[in-house]
């Protein structure tokens, strides 16, 4: 009988142990809560988004195009020649010749007017020929 009631005290205090809150070395291997695992991700997602934005801006910086400003002078400019929506431009205005585009014959204006992506030595040295007279029709 005493060996019984050992054996009935043993598995009672085992099931009591089951039932008890895991202690903090039960908890390390427990899976995360989702909204821990949702907000991980989100975080992580803004931060690549954020990295990517960062990285192609600073592309952008590298590349020119040559257009013409509302004046109808030649004018260069650093970035993309594209406009999102909302009028947000991927380009500010870099130099602005004192060439007037109506002065660059029609053959050679549609070469150098078609925003073509550009260095800024190439960019530099076209406008400068143009200034000096020294580009061909």
């Amino acid at each position: 009988r005493r060996e019984r009631r050992a054996d009935r005290a043993q598995r009672a205090a085992a099931a009591a142990a089951a039932r008890e809150v895991p202690g903090p070395k039960d908890r390390a291997h427990a899976p995360l809560p989702l909204k821990v695992k949702l907000l991980a991700a989100t975080a992580a997602t803004v931060v690549v988004l954020a990295i990517l934005v960062f990285a192609g801006w600073l592309a952008t910086r590298g590349v020119f195009f040559v257009g013409t400003n509302k004046d109808g002078l030649v004018t260069v400019y650093r970035g993309l020649p594209w406009e999102l929506p909302g009028g947000l431009n991927l380009y500010e205005k870099y130099f602005v010749s004192g060439v007037p585009a109506s002065e660059v014959p029609a053959a050679r204006r549609k070469v150098l007017l078609n925003h073509q992506l550009r260095s800024r030595g190439d960019v530099r040295s076209l406008v400068a020929d143009l200034e000096l007279g020294k580009l061909s029709p």
